[in-house]
């Protein structure tokens, strides 16, 4: 007969050993982890990000407080309520400037993975992700670009920090300017351009990563980044460190996936500018004493006397040992990838001097298309932080050997232990001081809460930019326009509740509003004779009349339709001319992209 007692202990043991297992199993899983560089290298860099940029999350849900953040606040809410709400994909805004492009405004960011984030989260929790991943992929690109050049790892972080947490980064990041943190793709571009130097189908990730540019609403970085590139290429057909006809290739493969892929927005975008251009004059330049003030002073205050653009513009604080650091090196500048980084420099710190005649490079540069369309040349600065940066890497690197070179002449160990690590020491404090100076440009951080929601049928208010982010939650429109391409507000748009369309003669018959999306308002009319109807949204040339009869017009700015005597359901629809095709070649293009990144492994035997 068995014995209970031995049973019951046996029953006891079985899952208390069970439970030694699994949790013996997870210890070993962290300390595989924890082995792994690479993913100590990450995760070290994950908790940089969080740490500088801290203060977004104290009140995570609140939104930003400068108009820029809000404005990019205004747009996720657009897009996540059109798909959400409306089921729609998000062509047009009828909230803002009294109806305006939402596909076709450079500055929508819906079509970037991130737009994930805005579904899942909201849009101010979305941002502040938004902002940590881009400086943790700034950390991680720039160390990796370091180390593939033959670096060490001191030099690596000693670059990434220099560059992520730079000036440049914190002003854009806490004063809303979200499109320019794609510039922290830069390292990753140079890392995929000299991969596809070497094999051609890695191209390919050099176009992809324009792509992503042009879809967070790069208006800034995708350009600069094709500036760079020209630049790569350029110094590598003179200098011919590998086949001449191999840069050209690279770019000319990366425009190819650029165009492709991106073609459901780029298509759009540009027929919108080509119907309303933005063309920026020559209107700022920098002396000698700005250019070095933008990179060493980290005041925050706004005026910048004789400027028109205010002091963040130009503020690129990276660090008074960083620039120092530039001028350390200099006699070492004949040794590469060192000579290419101060060509760099004096490349892009010429275009950032802005406009000294008409021959200068910016002038020159700001007479091509697009080109003509970008203000503020300090702009340019984030290329040239960059390059400091590396050069700041390789300059903490030898000082590594030299303070071991130092401390081997002090016999006492008291003496020589703190100069070995001088160069320890010294990125310590760097990244310390970095992180406080440029870290000010993160408060009051995000402060805003936003208010209940009250929504209700469409009507355009009296909201201005500071408050449309929420009011798109309400269903509310404005017709104040904060844009830089936009369609010109209809004189005629009117205010306040109550119906949305109306007849130009009242005494002609009764219409009745069926339904309203942003895409599509379907109506009910019953005309004793021919009227046209007003719709209470700016009149765009894509707007067409999807079922019943009439013509669509512009009246005077506002969208209307010339309609027939007789009782009818009429459908206006937006839809982006082509768009169909624009989709379709997308689609074509990323299903190329993955041919050609995803081929056999036994291709790899080939030359690219």
């Amino acid at each position: 007969m068995a014995d209970p007692t031995r049973e019951s202990e046996q029953s006891v043991k079985i899952p208390t050993r069970q439970g030694a297992r699994r949790l013996g199993s997870v210890l070993g899983c962290a300390a595989a982890v924890w082995r792994n560089p690479r993913l100590r290298l990450w995760g070290g860099y994950l908790v940089l990000a969080l740490l500088y940029t801290a203060p977004l999350y104290r009140h995570p849900t609140y939104g930003g407080d400068l108009l820029d953040w809000r404005f990019c606040h205004y747009l996720d809410q657009v897009s996540r309520t059109t798909v959400l709400q409306f089921h729609e994909f998000p062509f047009w805004n009828p909230w803002g400037c009294g109806g305006n492009v939402h596909l076709a405004n450079v500055q929508t960011q819906f079509l970037s993975p991130y737009f994930l984030l805005v579904l899942l989260f909201g849009v101010t929790v979305s941002a502040k992700l938004f902002v940590l991943i881009h400086y943790w992929l700034g950390l991680v690109g720039t160390h990796l670009l370091v180390t593939r050049a033959g670096r060490p790892a001191l030099a690596g972080v000693a670059s990434a920090v220099a560059f992520s947490l730079c000036g440049f980064f914190a002003v854009r990041a806490g004063g809303g300017h979200a499109s320019f943190l794609a510039f922290l793709y830069l390292p990753w571009l140079l890392i995929a351009y000299d991969a596809a130097r070497a094999r051609l189908r890695y191209s390919i990730l050099v176009g992809l990563i324009l792509v992503e540019c042009l879809l967070e609403g790069g208006v800034y970085p995708t350009p600069f980044f094709a500036l760079v590139l020209v630049f790569q290429a350029t110094y590598d057909v003179v200098t011919g460190p590998v086949a001449r006809w191999r840069p050209l290739a690279v770019g000319a493969i990366a425009l190819a996936v650029l165009v492709s892929v991106s073609a459901v927005k780029l298509f759009p975008t540009l027929q919108f500018i080509s119907d309303a251009p933005r063309v920026v004059p020559l209107d700022d330049r920098l002396d000698l004493t700005l250019l070095l003030r933008a990179f060493l002073s980290h005041a925050v205050e706004r005026h910048l006397a004789g400027h028109e653009y205010v002091w963040p513009e130009y503020l690129n604080y990276i660090g008074v040992i960083t620039v120092l650091a530039f001028f350390v090196m200099w006699t070492r500048r004949d040794e590469e990838p060192l000579r290419r980084w101060y060509y760099a420099i004096l490349v892009f710190a010429l275009l950032m001097i802005g406009d000294h005649g008409r021959y200068s490079p910016y002038a020159l540069l700001h007479r091509l298309p697009l080109f003509d369309s970008l203000r503020v040349p300090a702009r340019y600065a984030v290329i040239v932080d960059l390059h400091l940066a590396l050069i700041f890497g390789v300059f903490i690197n030898w000082l590594d050997f030299k303070c071991e070179d130092w401390a081997r002449q002090f016999r006492s160990a008291w003496l020589a232990r703190p100069i070995r690590s001088g160069a320890y020491a010294l990125l310590v404090l760097t990244t310390i001081e970095l992180g406080i100076s440029n870290g000010r440009q993160w408060w009051p951080g995000f402060n805003v809460k936003p208010p209940p929601v009250e929504r209700g049928e469409l009507f355009q208010g009296h909201g201005g930019g500071d408050d449309m982010w929420w009011r798109v939650r309400n269903n509310e429109g404005t017709p104040h326009c904060y844009e830089a391409n936009f369609i010109p507000t209809a004189a005629g748009i009117w205010r306040g509740r109550g119906p949305q369309v109306k007849l130009v003669d009242a005494s002609a018959g009764t219409l009745t509003i069926a339904a309203i999306t942003p895409n599509r308002w379907r109506l009910q009319v019953d005309l004793s004779k021919p009227s046209t109807l007003l719709v209470n949204q700016n009149y765009h040339r894509f707007w067409r009349l999807a079922a019943g009869e009439g013509a669509v017009v512009n009246h005077q700015g506002l969208l209307a339709v010339e309609l027939p005597a007789g009782a009818q359901e009429i459908a206006l629809r937006y839809y982006p001319q082509h768009f169909g095709w624009f989709a379709l070649l997308s689609l074509l293009g990323l299903v190329a992209c993955g041919a050609g990144l995803l081929r056999p492994w036994s291709w790899r035997r080939g030359s690219g």
